[in-house]
């Protein structure tokens, strides 16, 4: 597996970012934009004491994946059951907009607040929503 992930990095590494910070916990990002604009990612993170989570995406960008504008992302996340959520583990979808900025040539940051709704009811029976949001540091281009 690391062979391939490794020649995977090594031929496309023009389209690939990999990010570490807040992604649903500590954790990190892997995003892939072959077109320049649309590509797919996962990313995943931590909350010590509360779990688990993350999100496989569908990616959106206003500008290829090396420079600063607009992003946004759509797919399935992953919750975990905890004091900061309503609803109980289970999956969900969601969508975050924001914004990648470039800090050098070759290291970018994001921030992108959004949404999720489960696809679990809350104890009373109700689908509730909840905010989402993802602040990630990392290298653009491996």
């Amino acid at each position: 597996m690391v062979i391939f992930l490794l020649l995977v990095t090594t031929i496309y590494s023009k389209d690939i970012s990999l990010r570490t910070g807040w992604a649903y916990g500590l954790g990190g990002e892997l995003e892939y934009r072959p077109q320049g604009s649309f590509g797919f990612g996962l990313s995943a993170g931590y909350v010590p004491n509360l779990g688990a989570g993350g999100y496989l995406s569908l990616y959106w960008g206003a500008t290829n994946i090396d420079q600063s504008g607009f992003v946004a992302e759509t797919g399935l996340f992953y919750g975990q059951n905890n004091p900061l959520r309503q609803v109980a583990s289970g999956l969900g979808v969601y969508a975050l907009i924001g914004y990648s900025f470039k800090l050098s040539e070759s290291i970018n940051i994001r921030f992108a607040p959004g949404f999720g709704l489960p696809f679990a009811k809350t104890a009373s029976g109700d689908y509730i929503g909840e905010f989402l949001a993802k602040l990630t540091i990392g290298s653009i281009k491996l």
